[in-house]
């Protein structure tokens, strides 16, 4: 018997002829459906085990299975994401009078679910209410812990977007935040973020940070392009030897210039902006091998932290 539902102990069989196959699992799977989840009868999920165990040799009843399992996990996770945004619009207008915040509800309904779950449960947000999900929620937070929330809510394209802002708001430019945001989302993140910011404020990405870091920070400005524009080694390229300790020796040669003597930044920068994080990894490793420092001491004497 296929995913099959009865309220009586079941025996599996059908599956001696290979004609009954996905035509019984259909067919059974439907009246699973219907039934309630009690212990003398088979449910949808008890049904669909029993199959597998039954025709665990028959490709075609398991790709069914998965097929099956695969639409039922949809349909709850549509379901928990309703009830999420329900959860979240009760938490923030749900006081009396509609007035206040439950936090520890929003905390509790939005902090344990993943990112690709709480794009699901701002899509029924809009749907139930029409409204944007991260929106009310920065209006019904305030402080550091709604700066956290609204955060949270953010896809990893607009956290990309939201922290350039966050680095050149006010005065001056946070040019650490820039340079670690940067360096740590890859070339696709970085261009999806990149093109969020431009429509958000109808500039250029690019002359807005040159802008922002000027003349003084021109060396930063040249790795943060150099990232912008893809000119970095992909994840796919293999690490080689041969390469990072040619490097090792260019990086060396330059951190070793004395007071007097002119250091070159770009050399720096072509050398590790270019590179993919493992092959940087190499030569950091093997820098330490060779020179008895770290290749992050060696920098911050010369570059700062």
């Amino acid at each position: 018997m296929g995913c099959c539902g009865s309220s009586e102990e079941v025996t599996v069989e059908g599956y001696d002829a290979p004609v009954e196959t996905k035509s019984v699992i259909i067919e059974r799977i439907a009246e699973a459906e219907t039934l309630e989840d009690e212990p003398n009868k088979i449910t949808f999920i008890r049904s669909i085990v029993r199959a597998r165990n039954a025709a665990s040799d028959d490709p075609s009843v398991l790709v069914d299975c998965c097929s099956r399992l695969k639409e039922h996990n949809d349909k709850l996770k549509n379901y928990v994401a309703v009830l999420d945004a329900q959860s979240a619009h009760e938490a923030m207008k749900g006081g009396f009078i509609g007035l206040g915040c439950n936090d520890r509800q929003l905390i509790s309904t939005l902090c344990t679910r993943t990112k690709s779950q709480l794009v699901r449960t701002e899509d029924k947000y809009r749907t139930l209410y029409d409204k944007d999900l991260r929106k009310e929620v920065k209006g019904e937070t305030g402080g550091d812990y709604g700066r956290l929330m609204y955060h949270v809510m953010g896809s990893r394209t607009e956290y990309i977007a939201d922290m350039i802002d966050v680095a050149c708001s006010g005065i001056g430019c946070l040019e650490s935040l820039l340079v670690e945001l940067f360096v740590m989302h890859n070339q696709e993140e970085l261009q999806a973020g990149k093109e969020l910011w431009e429509r958000r404020s109808d500039k250029s990405l690019i002359d807005y940070l040159d802008s922002e870091l000027g003349q003084s920070y021109r060396h930063v400005q040249a790795l943060l392009f150099k990232l912008l524009k893809g000119e970095v080694d992909g994840p796919e390229v293999e690490v080689d030897e041969e390469k990072a300790a040619q490097q090792v020796e260019t990086l060396h040669a330059e951190l070793e210039k004395g007071f007097f003597e002119d250091f070159e930044e770009t050399v720096v920068v072509d050398v590790i902006a270019t590179n993919n994080h493992m092959q940087n990894a190499k030569v950091s490793e093997m820098y330490e091998n060779m020179y008895d420092e770290s290749l992050g001491k060696a920098l911050d004497g010369k570059c700062g932290e």
